[in-house]
This record gives C-alpha cells, structure tokens and sequence, in this order.
C-alpha cells in the first residue's frame, strides 16, 4: 500500500501534506486499506494498514478521511486503487481519483533509503512477515474447502 501511495506521488506530484487513502481489492469480500501523507516527496503511514469488510469502510474512512459532506478537508485527498470507482469510494468528492497507478519496486526505493538513514530497520534473518489477513483468512480458506467438499 505505501508503495501503491509512493506511485501517485511520483505520477500526480501532490502537495506536501496530502492525504493519499490507498484501497485494494483484497478478495473474500474484503479491502486493504492505507492512509499515507506526504511529507517531503514521501508518504508516511498515518496509520497501520488495515483489512476491512465493506460495512466498515465508511466508518474507518470517517475516523481517518474527510469525507463529502465535508468537502473543505476533502480537498486535499487522493483515493489511489483498484477500488476508486466502485460505492462506498465513488461516493466520495476526492481531491483526485487514482484508479490506474501500480506499486512497482522502485517506489519502495526512496522509502527504504530513509528507513535505512534513520535506522529503522530490521537485519534480514530476523525480518517476519506481516500478515493483514492473520489466522481468520486461514479458518475462512478452510472451512470454504471444507464445504465444497462435502
């Protein structure tokens, strides 16, 4: 997702203190969401990435973005993903819409360096994985094999 944030940086140049909501089809009936902001030419989580079920965008959307009936603040937002146009997203009066831009690598590139810089890193071996999904997903994938099989 802040790779996905860092590409509309690099595409649309948006002011420094932009907001930039990223949400991405995450399948099984739900969305990954980020809110980033730009400072300096990068994006900064503002806060963790989330996995939502549709009810709860507009709640988390209310808590974390401005929305149309308050389009003072709006206009200083990007909505970026492959969920832009679709309802709850459409709905909204957005700054700017980004359904098109991709999170290639090298967006990731000036957010590694300055994590490298200020010493927020990990050594390799001792990285871990950070699953959205946790174990829910996994329970959701079996029972659904579950029942298709018998």
């Amino acid at each position: 997702l802040a790779a996905l944030a860092q590409a509309v940086i690099e595409k649309h140049k948006p002011a420094e203190s932009c907001q930039i909501i990223c949400a991405i089809d995450a399948r099984m009936g739900e969305y990954y969401m980020g809110r980033y902001i730009v400072r300096s030419g990068l994006v900064f989580a503002v806060t963790n990435d989330s996995l939502l079920r549709p009810e709860e965008v507009m709640l988390w959307l209310d808590n974390k973005s401005p929305r149309a009936a308050q389009p003072d603040a709006v206009k200083n937002s990007v909505l970026a993903g492959n969920l832009a146009l679709q309802p709850p997203f459409g709905e909204i009066n957005w700054m700017r819409v980004d359904a098109d831009s991709v999170a290639l690598a090298r967006h990731l590139l000036p957010l590694a360096q300055t994590k490298w810089q200020t010493g927020e890193y990990t050594a390799a071996e001792l990285a871990q994985p950070v699953y959205l999904r946790g174990k829910p997903a996994w329970k959701t994938i079996a029972q659904g094999a579950q029942g298709k099989a018998g």
